[in-house]
């Protein structure tokens, strides 16, 4: 996931994006990035993979980041390769590599661009294959979760190494929100700098937190295996072929099964507030979203929206040089809330 400035929900701030070039200058050798951004939380490489037509996706913590990656089991590794293709998008798991702060994550993509990169510059139009393409890899992106939802949690890896692969743990995404709601987060002060509408949002934040929690330590009640971060800066189509991968790996969790959607409903939420357009054409991607999963969030998609949106505004706080922009997803999330989220 990345932490974006205003009007770049979940992207991070892109480079030129243009391939031959580097994001702060033309590149100096044939290795250098077509593109690199990045906040304090999450630092994001694309390389042309050498002779071909691929592209190499480096993802690393950024050097603020509360944790680093966790290695992703085999056991897990091979229940995500084994849903296979739907709609013409998969998971593209990667591997672990050393980043510049430490252990992140390798991909293959076939482009150097996500999808989130042509919604901030055009809107759905602007995907390759236009719209039509757009439903239907969110429509894949929809199967691809509802299977892993339905997998088995797997048990811990065995592996040669002193210390074992662990097993799925909580979301990322919920913990720095359970941090921030303890006071213990980066982003607490700046929060607390803005009471009233800030101060309410914190606390619906723990009430609607602890509807899907166990109470006893606040865990996430009946989770189930999940992609943790299934953000739009995540899903990167393939002009050449229609298809596209969902970068998975570094936010493998356990998660209540409203989580992965709410992500990506919540993302959509931005774009439509950030950028306006056609309301039905938004509605149209939340529904071959919803379509693909099989069933949708009902009466609880605000709630889980808020609550991605209530997390953007803390990351962007916490881990961007562009933290007043805060304000905007504050007052979108606090406008949901408003308007029936906490049902």
């Amino acid at each position: 996931m990345n932490h974006p400035a205003p009007g770049h929900p979940a992207a991070g701030r892109p480079g030129t994006g243009r391939p031959g070039t580097g994001a702060f200058g033309p590149p100096v050798d044939p290795s250098a990035p077509v593109t690199s951004f990045g906040t304090g939380l999450l630092i994001t490489e694309v390389r042309r993979v050498p002779g071909g037509q691929e592209y190499e996706w480096l993802r690393a913590p950024g050097p603020v980041a509360p944790a680093p990656f966790a290695p992703v089991p085999g056991t897990l590794r091979r229940v995500c390769e084994g849903i296979g293709e739907h709609h013409g998008v998969r998971f593209a798991v990667g591997e672990e590599t050393e980043g510049p702060t430490g252990a992140g994550r390798r991909y293959r993509a076939g482009h150097d661009r996500s999808v989130i990169h042509y919604l901030l510059v055009g809107g759905p139009a602007e995907v390759p294959g236009g719209a039509a393409a757009l439903e239907r890899a969110l429509r894949g992106t929809g199967a691809l979760l509802a299977a892993l939802h339905r997998a088995p949690i797997p048990t811990p890896t065995p592996t040669p190494t002193p210390t074992p692969a662990p097993a799925p743990g909580p979301a990322r995404g919920l913990r720095r929100l359970w941090t921030w709601l303890a006071g213990d987060s980066r982003a607490a002060e700046a929060f607390a700098a803005h009471d009233g509408v800030l101060d309410t949002l914190r606390r619906w934040c723990a009430q609607a937190l602890t509807a899907d929690a166990d109470s006893a330590d606040g865990r996430p009640a009946r989770p189930v295996l999940s992609h943790g971060a299934p953000g739009l800066g995540s899903l990167v189509p393939d002009p050449r072929t229609g298809t596209a991968v969902l970068l998975t790996g570094e936010d493998l969790c356990l998660a209540p099964w409203p989580y992965d959607l709410g992500w990506i409903t919540g993302e959509l939420a931005e774009l439509r507030w950030a950028h306006g357009g056609d309301a039905a054409e938004w509605q149209r991607l939340l529904g071959a979203l919803v379509e693909g999963y099989g069933r949708g969030l009902g009466e609880r998609a605000r709630r889980w929206a808020a609550l991605r949106i209530a997390l953007h505004a803390h990351d962007t706080l916490a881990y961007s040089d562009e933290g007043r922009a805060a304000a905007v997803y504050v007052l979108l999330a606090a406008r949901l809330v408003r308007g029936g989220a906490t049902r």
